[in-house]
């Protein structure tokens, strides 16, 4: 039967064209002087191969290709076939980097499946086939295909060919909800913005609180896209607005409700490049990767227990961090905003020193379960010393001052500013873009769901490589162009 295994084998690839395309964006990126990131793997002997010298360096793109399967979770289809001799594709042995010449004649490993009848002898997967060859107009494969399984059936293999479960949300989908607040906002380039580039990635159920006095020309295209309204009165300041909204947050995400996961995101200044629940889990690096250096809660001798369900219940909250920390000298602009507003509500005295010099983490997108939703709405709206301070202000006391990890109901995890499925790239943050114009993080891999865009950017971290990009490049795909 035909498996999957999350190691890349060279002779006879084919990507789905979506992987290579951000592959190939992400490499610009993630080699380039100045911005580039190790791609080693320490478990497998190719990192040795690659690292060797430069030459390999330039020659080798599995390995790159390795470690960007690692962090999507990729895998390749294989099968072994009926009969052993036959393959889609060979390696002829020519003398060269693996074979040497006084090793022969140069002869190929497999004979080489010619015919069409000789597929028979294969048992691939029709759903995989049918993206693969369905486009190139050679449909009448199909009909010698006769296995019905899908991707989410087969066996998959770990790099150590130890069998591993499916994950979860192909076992039982996550049921999802992105929830946003556009009151007060009359421009309809926004809402097409915001729901056009969300719809781009995401099928699933969008719930937006709206004014009374919303045209009818924004109604309809939310109606067009699916997008589920509730209606409140305009008028109230800034701050009341944003602890207003968490009644409509939390009732849109409720405890006993049709949800696995909410996301909570600002209308104003974000946009999506990618489904922004697409792949689990949200919350967990990569175990043994470069990625479990960014996360900043629970510290770092906590991390470990983060992957150890058995153990520990996992995260159910999960936020992002700006580039800023609670300072307590030199303060720029945007960290002397964060302590005005906690001395104007009158905590500053009872919590400047659980906030100092901690991340500055951001309240205007962030992943909650139901549970841990309501305890962020408790929290914003009820707490005693705390209800009438800024929403972003309170969540930050909330998590550096122990009051969300002394609730039973909440776990969570922050991530590193420019890391995670949130990128809060404004008020002068690092991050990196791609040769298309789309953001990513600071390790260079696409990043889901783009925050603060419009909000004093800095130069990207690749940008000496993307002017060497374009003066090389005359054309190219548009971003819309590569997301239809």
């Amino acid at each position: 039967d035909p498996f999957l295994y999350n190691l890349v084998g060279s002779i006879g690839f084919v990507p789905m064209p979506r992987h290579w395309r951000n592959f190939v964006e992400w490499t610009r990126c993630a080699l380039c002087n100045g911005t580039e990131q190790s791609v080693a793997t320490s478990e497998l002997v190719t990192s040795g191969w690659y690292y060797k010298n430069k030459a390999s360096q330039r020659n080798m793109w599995t390995q790159p290709f390795i470690y960007f399967m690692k962090h999507y979770n990729l895998y390749c289809l294989y099968q072994f076939p009926k009969r052993g001799n036959l393959a889609l594709a060979r390696h002829w042995r020519e003398p060269g980097t693996h074979f040497s010449k006084q090793q022969g004649t140069a002869k190929a490993d497999f004979e080489l499946a010619t015919q069409t009848e000789q597929l028979k002898w294969y048992n691939l997967p029709v759903e995989e086939a049918r993206e693969w060859i369905g486009s190139y107009g050679t449909r009448n494969l199909l009909s010698n295909i006769n296995n019905q399984n899908t991707h989410h059936q087969l066996v998959r293999y770990d790099w150590g060919m130890q069998r591993r479960a499916p994950p979860s949300w192909q076992q039982r989908p996550f049921r999802t909800v992105v929830i946003t607040c556009a009151v007060g906002y009359k421009n309809l380039g926004d809402y097409r913005r915001f729901v056009g580039s969300l719809r781009r990635h995401y099928p699933g159920e969008i719930k937006m609180m709206i004014g009374y006095q919303t045209s009818w020309r924004i109604q309809r295209f939310l109606r067009r896209h699916g997008v589920q309204v509730q209606k409140a009165s305009e008028g109230r300041s800034w701050e009341d607005f944003n602890r207003f909204r968490f009644d409509f947050i939390n009732n849109s995400c409720r405890k006993g409700g049709p949800y696995d996961w909410c996301l909570s995101i600002d209308f104003r200044d974000a946009k999506f490049q990618a489904n922004p629940f697409d792949w689990e889990p949200l919350w967990n690096p990569i175990v043994g990767s470069h990625e479990e250096e960014h996360i900043l809660y629970p510290v770092k001798e906590e991390t470990a227990s983060i992957n150890d369900t058995n153990a520990h219940p996992p995260p159910n909250l999960i936020l992002f961090a700006h580039i800023w920390t609670w300072v307590s000298e030199g303060r720029p602009s945007p960290i002397r905003w964060h302590w005005n507003h906690l001395q104007d509500c009158g905590a500053l005295e009872q919590f400047k020193g659980d906030v100092v010099d901690k991340p500055i983490v951001n309240a205007g997108g962030f992943y909650a379960t139901p549970d841990s939703m309501t305890a962020i709405r408790n929290l914003v709206l009820e707490h005693p010393q705390l209800k009438v301070c800024n929403d972003q202000v309170t969540l930050n006391v909330g998590l550096h001052a122990g009051l969300l990890r002394n609730n039973s109901s909440v776990r969570a995890v922050l991530w590193d500013q420019g890391y995670g499925s949130i990128n809060n790239v404004g008020y002068m943050s690092l991050f990196a873009r791609d040769s298309l114009g789309r953001f990513a993080g600071k390790d260079c891999f696409l990043s889901r769901v783009v925050h603060q865009f419009n909000k004093k950017l800095k130069p990207p971290l690749n940008a000496q490589c993307l002017d060497e990009y374009s003066n090389q490049t005359t054309t190219g795909p548009s971003p819309d162009h590569l997301a239809k």
